[in-house]
């Protein structure tokens, strides 16, 4: 398609935007004072020192919680998510692993970033997500930036959890949103949905 390389840029742009836009909320997003910008930088050495069946078991349980989580707050289903697997030599690319063909009853598709931008211009109603994971033996972020309706930019969500050393399992710590479909002075609503281990709506 003559125009999907100036598209693409601008879809790249916006979960750029959206990425930097996080990459303020340091009180929530990068604990122990690092910013997010050094959190990808250290994460990018440390998530390619544990293995894949490590990485694909905490992708999994982040996309688990953000299923889980979008139904009790929205009660909506999803039938078919897609993830864009971007590779551009950065350190939020998507690590080499695969997901399951099916987590929480949704079918997963992992999918290259070009071949969701086309999707998307031909069915509005799916849902594409760009999902960033900065994982250690100490705790793992993630940011799914949700988009929708013809590539537009919906919501992005926050899933934090600690690494506990004597279960050796990752366990759920803060789950938030910012929803680009309802700005205030052009900022996203920012809403916390899971502290203390409970959800908080």
């Amino acid at each position: 398609m003559k125009n999907q390389p100036h598209i693409l840029s601008i879809l790249y742009l916006a979960v750029f935007v959206s990425f930097t836009s996080c990459a303020n909320n340091s009180d929530q997003k990068t604990p122990k004072s690092k910013t997010k910008i050094q959190a990808i930088e250290a994460s990018k050495t440390t998530s390619d020192n544990l293995s894949k069946e490590a990485l694909e078991k905490v992708y999994s349980m982040a996309i688990n919680d953000y299923i889980k989580t979008v139904y009790k707050k929205d009660k909506m289903q999803f039938d078919i998510l897609y993830f864009g697997k971007h590779v551009f030599g950065q350190a939020d690319d998507f690590p080499d692993i695969e997901l399951p063909t099916a987590i929480a009853n949704t079918q997963i598709r992992l999918i290259d970033p070009e071949l969701g931008l086309s999707m998307q211009q031909k069915n509005k109603a799916m849902v594409y997500i760009n999902m960033m994971g900065f994982v250690d033996q100490v705790n793992a972020s993630f940011i799914l930036v949700n988009f929708s309706n013809g590539a537009q930019h919906q919501y992005d969500y926050f899933i934090d959890y600690d690494y506990n050393r004597n279960t050796k399992e990752y366990c759920l710590t803060k789950i938030a949103m910012e929803d680009y479909r309802k700005l205030t002075n052009n900022k996203p609503k920012h809403i916390s949905l899971f502290s203390d281990g409970k959800y908080t709506f």
